[in-house]
C-alpha cells in the first residue's frame, strides 16, 4: 500500500499541490510512480481537496474519501492522517501489511526510488533476523540473493524465515 498525501492548503505557495511542475500537477509524480513501482499494488490518496481527488481518479488511484479539516491544517500530525487512512481501510476491509507514505511535494522521486527503498528496507529486517539469529540457527539469510517480482513475494519470505526461526 502507497498512501499518497497531500492538502489543499499551503502557507507558502498556495495550490502548490495541483501546480504544475513540468507539465503536470504536482500531485501526480508521486502517484504515478506509485503506479509504476513493480512492489506497490494499491495506491490510497488522501486529501481534502476536490481537485485532487479528480487528478487521483484521472490517473486511476484510489481517492475515496475528502480528509477532514482538522486533519489537513498546518498543525495537523501525519500520524494521525495516516490512522485515519487505516481505519477507513479497515471498515472497507482493506488489508495490507506494508505501508509507504509517499509526500505529494517530492515530484522527482521515481519508481525505481519507491522499489529500492522498500527492497532495502527488507535487506534490513532480514539481516536483523540473521544477525539475532545466528546463535540459534546456522541459516543467515538475506534478500540480497534473491529477486522478488511483488511486495506479496517480499513479505511471504519474510514471514516464511521469521517463522523458521521461531521453531529453533
Amino acid at each position: 500500500l502507497s498512501l499518497v498525501v497531500a492538502r489543499a492548503g499551503s502557507k507558502g505557495l498556495k495550490n502548490k499541490n495541483i501546480r504544475k511542475f513540468s507539465g503536470k500537477p504536482l500531485v501526480s509524480w508521486s502517484i504515478l510512480a506509485s503506479k509504476k513501482s513493480k512492489y506497490i499494488d494499491y495506491t490510497l490518496v488522501s486529501t481534502d481537496s476536490k481537485k485532487i481527488i479528480k487528478i487521483s481518479k484521472s490517473l486511476g488511484v484510489n481517492a475515496p474519501f475528502k480528509r477532514p479539516k482538522v486533519l489537513a491544517s498546518d498543525n495537523s500530525s501525519i500520524k494521525d492522517v495516516i490512522f485515519h487512512s487505516l481505519k477507513w481501510l479497515k471498515k472497507e476491509k482493506l488489508n495490507f501489511d506494508f505501508l509507504i507514505l509517499l509526500q505529494a511535494t517530492s515530484p522527482l522521486r521515481t519508481a525505481k526510488h519507491i522499489d529500492n527503498s522498500i527492497k532495502y528496507y527488507f535487506v534490513l529486517i532480514i539481516s536483523m533476523i540473521s544477525f539475532i539469529s545466528t546463535g540459534l540457527c546456522a541459516m543467515p539469510f538475506t534478500l540480497r540473493s534473491f529477486n522478488f517480482s511483488s511486495v506479496t513475494e517480499l513479505s511471504s519470505a519474510v514471514t516464511a524465515i521469521m517463522n523458521a526461526f521461531l521453531f529453533f
